[in-house]
């Protein structure tokens, strides 16, 4: 059975050429020293989620006051929406009531004319 040991190995006095050796060679494979390589890469990976939840809270957060400037936006518009649907309602009003005025006005002429035509005969 041939086992290898890296220079970090405590099983096996460290030698010179280790220090030549790649990370991987440089994993025991006996004592568990490629546990520790495991977990540094899961170190590595936590480190990385860590920055993408800052990221994303950040995000979140943009998305958040987006949110709040289109609700504000919304009311807005809603508001200008209902001032101008009653500023056309009164002026709808207005033009009727003139027009109806005139009428009456008109009406009124024409019995009168009828009044005045009838009295001369």
């Amino acid at each position: 059975m041939n086992i290898s040991y890296p220079a970090n190995c405590l099983h096996f006095p460290p030698h010179s050429s280790a220090i030549h050796m790649s990370r991987e060679e440089t994993v025991c494979k006996y004592c568990g020293v490629k546990k520790v390589k495991a977990l540094e890469k899961q170190i590595t990976f936590y480190e990385g989620s860590i920055e993408r939840e800052k990221r994303l809270q950040e995000e979140l957060q943009s998305l958040y006051l987006d949110l709040e400037h289109c609700r504000a936006d919304r009311e807005s518009k809603t508001e200008r929406s209902e001032h101008v649907i009653w500023s056309d309602v009164i002026l709808h009003v207005y033009v009727l009531g003139n027009a109806c005025s005139k009428e009456v006005k008109t009406t009124n002429e024409i019995w009168l004319s009828f009044i005045k035509c009838s009295s001369i005969m």
